[in-house]
């Protein structure tokens, strides 16, 4: 599909309607696995836990942006895709090796449970700790075992492939370890600018003429929306497919399509603005019913909404 290119004031797309449309359909999957019933030991499903743990998150994280969005404040749903993005590296990257998985989610819990602790203690002391109901005996276990779970954890990154002095292996090498380090580089350098200090980013809120600017997020509010919109379903979706969890489902589904007009505004001799000015259109399709269990990339001619105006 063609995207015309518009003026800032014209509407952009029907994203919003689309993204609500595919929420529609994923909804019953992520219902349906929120529901897990076993026999036996707790610890060894603690993964079948944490899969359908994230499939929640993420749809209540979709529709919060959703939400922001129909209030016009979806330019804030871009803090979300950091998370959603990583929650789905790590678990396409377990899921490489499901018996292995087993062993390492619940020793990854017991470490962030006790680095909570340890922190919640040195800022403080065992007072504030032992006002939350932790008494001084489980503390000093817990936080003495941590030495012994940093050993497993590292004995079970070793069978997937980390062996670096680093305990937890980086971001960059799980994307690259399941093949989306492009996406990777992609999506931090979008997000980074929401979740860090940036200069480029607050800046960009200035629009106006010599001698008078005005400040503003409402300038770029409808493309940041989209983005967050767009990333956040894809991300989904890849989480449904994801170790089978639904995968039938969807790839029983009638593609659907969206496309994403991407405007901005135009300059006007004498107006400031403080970064390179273009006009961009981007034409963004997702098809659920061609997804495959490895990889769901969108197909379209410039990938994603082009963060690439405004490097």
């Amino acid at each position: 599909m063609r995207c015309a290119k518009k003026d800032w004031g014209e509407p952009m797309s029907d994203v919003r309607a689309q993204v609500g449309e595919l929420l529609d359909g994923i909804r019953p999957v992520i219902t349906a696995v929120s529901v897990y019933k076993w026999e036996g030991d707790t610890e060894p499903q603690f993964w079948e836990f944490l899969r359908r743990a994230v499939l929640r998150r993420q749809l209540e994280a979709m529709d919060a942006i959703c939400a922001m969005s129909d209030g016009g404040h979806g330019h804030f749903g871009v803090t979300l895709l950091r998370p959603a993005f990583e929650e789905l590296v790590w678990i396409e990257f377990l899921s490489k090796n499901v018996e292995v998985a087993r062993i390492l989610v619940p020793e990854l819990t017991r470490l962030e449970i006790a680095k909570s602790i340890r922190a919640q203690f040195s800022f403080g002391g065992f007072q504030s700790l032992n006002i939350l109901g932790f008494e001084k005996k489980t503390l000093t276990a817990c936080l003495r075992m941590q030495p012994i779970v940093e050993a497993r954890i590292k004995g079970a990154l070793l069978k997937l492939g980390w062996n670096r002095k680093q305990l937890l292996p980086t971001m960059k090498f799980l994307a690259k370890n399941v093949g989306r380090d492009k996406e990777y580089d992609y999506v931090y350098h979008a997000t980074s600018r929401f979740v860090h200090f940036s200069t480029q980013e607050l800046l960009r809120r200035v629009w106006g003429k010599h001698g008078e600017v005005h400040v503003s997020t409402k300038t770029f509010s409808r493309f940041w929306s989209n983005f967050a919109l767009y990333w956040g379903v894809w991300v989904l979706m890849l989480l449904v497919i994801a170790g089978s969890l639904g995968r039938a489902y969807c790839c029983r589904r009638a593609p659907v399509t969206f496309t994403l007009s991407v405007g901005r505004p135009r300059s006007r001799p004498g107006e400031f603005h403080p970064e390179p000015l273009t006009d961009s259109d981007a034409n963004l399709s997702i098809h659920p019913a061609r997804a495959n269990a490895r990889r769901l990339r969108p197909s379209t001619n410039y990938r994603t909404p082009p963060v690439c105006w405004l490097p």
